[in-house]
């Protein structure tokens, strides 16, 4: 998953857990926020993927 906002971008893996995969510009308080946010949408973000993607 790919998040871009106007301080950085970050990626994460959803799989097998969410983690930060890579992250530029972003501090540590950010990351956390945007994984925590990944783990609460998951299912949402893999299925919204699966539908884009096949």
């Amino acid at each position: 998953m790919h998040g871009r906002a106007a301080e950085g971008e970050a990626t994460l893996w959803l799989e097998p857990q969410v983690r930060v995969a890579a992250s530029s510009g972003f501090d540590a308080g950010t990351l956390r926020e945007l994984v925590d946010v990944a783990r609460s949408h998951r299912e949402t973000i893999e299925w919204a993927w699966h539908e884009a993607f096949g």
